[in-house]
């Protein structure tokens, strides 16, 4: 099958969720003899290329990614309108090809799927990864887009797929057609412990930090963790592992109250972050809303203890690990930091347990297996 996927910044940079989503399925569809193109934004091959290796820096050049085709069609690098620009050029661009599954990625970036719709014979499937007129970086204006795009992804596509079973009740609710609404979870690798190396530039030491690593929006709540922490008493630190492309208010706001324990490493490439997860004494998501969050998934990967806010998506991503805070109360998260800086056996007795989880839940080629029979069918 010819497979193109829309909507995500690009890859082999994974600066979020949906592109590494992106990047985990279509490899494996390529390996699997199918042929898949990617839609790119330029600064994911630009700017960002600082992040890869030599190799991925060449297959960038080369516009081909482990045999995925790079497509890099322009956009305007706003917040308002960067996802809707360059989705509305790859709606179009795709008209001009035979691809027979269109695959978008986002709500946001949805609402142009109505062009391809109209011209071509082409399936089209969207996933949607999170509700994201429920983000907080949004005015009126931006939710009610977001809000339209909702509903398209309801109406237009052949098949709207969810990352999580909440997802799955939400659209369920408010669809006729309940039977094109598709659970297929995120996926996650279980990977080698890595040892501290790269890292070190940052002042930590091994087992001595609390880690939080994710983009840094306010729906992350990044704010009520380091309010969290200012008000510990400890010589345990603060690592803040992430950046924002269009919240550079948000971002100075954080640093402007951090303490003194608190590191921030700004993004971190795919080594620096395996590092970084595989050495924290616990990893913490004090998020507002979700779909499925694949770094809560990915903490659980390296087997380290987990600490979340109790919004439903979280409770549903550690299936019962792990320890949780009423979301949004940072006084009731400091509670808890407290009590497993002075229980360090509290926290060795949650390390480990994830990694069966997510290996008996949430791997890649079991989701990629259900993706091929979506598209088949």
């Amino acid at each position: 099958m010819r497979v193109a996927m829309i909507g995500q910044k690009g890859i082999p940079v994974t600066i979020g969720g949906p592109e590494n989503f992106v990047r985990e399925i279509s490899t494996r569809l390529v390996r699997r003899g199918h042929r898949v193109t990617v839609y790119c934004r330029p600064y994911a091959l630009t700017e960002w290329a600082r992040f890869l290796s030599e190799e991925e820096k060449e297959a960038v050049r080369q516009r081909k990614y482990e045999g995925v085709d790079l497509k890099i069609l322009p956009t305007v690098p706003t917040k308002r309108l960067d996802a809707i620009v360059h989705s509305t050029l790859s709606s179009i661009h795709c008209v001009f090809d035979s691809f027979d599954v269109l695959h978008y990625h986002t709500i946001g970036a949805f609402l142009p799927a109505f062009i391809p719709r109209l011209a071509t014979r082409a399936k089209i499937v969207v996933s949607v990864h999170a509700l994201d007129w429920q983000r907080a970086k949004w005015g009126r204006g931006a939710r009610a887009m977001l809000r339209l795009g909702e509903e398209a992804s309801i109406r237009i596509p052949d098949v709207t797929h969810v990352i999580s079973r909440e997802l799955k009740r939400y659209f369920e609710s408010r669809s006729r057609h309940s039977q094109k609404i598709v659970y297929i979870p995120t996926g996650v690798n279980v990977a080698e412990p890595k040892p501290t190396r790269l890292t070190r530039k940052y002042g930590i030491r091994e087992g001595k930090y609390i880690l939080f690593l994710s983009r840094l929006v306010p729906e992350k709540g990044a704010h009520y963790l380091i309010d969290a922490y200012n008000r510990l008493e400890t010589d345990m630190k603060l690592v803040i592992a992430g950046n924002a492309l269009y919240e550079p208010g948000y971002v100075g706001r954080l640093k402007a109250s951090a303490g003194r324990g608190v590191v921030f490493t700004g993004f971190v490439p795919d080594e620096e972050m395996a590092e970084l997860f595989s050495n924290a004494y616990f990893y913490v998501l004090p998020s507002e809303t979700e779909g499925l969050p694949h770094t809560l998934l990915q903490a659980l990967s390296y087997g380290r203890c987990v600490v979340a806010s109790d919004i439903e998506a979280n409770r549903e991503a550690l299936g019962g690990l792990g320890f949780t805070f009423t979301s949004k109360d940072s006084k009731d998260l400091g509670k808890v930091l407290e009590k497993l800086i002075a229980n360090p056996k509290l926290v060795a007795s949650e390390q480990g347990k994830g990694i069966k989880r997510v290996r008996k839940e949430y791997g890649w080629e079991a989701v990629v297996d259900r993706f091929e029979q979506v598209y088949h069918n």
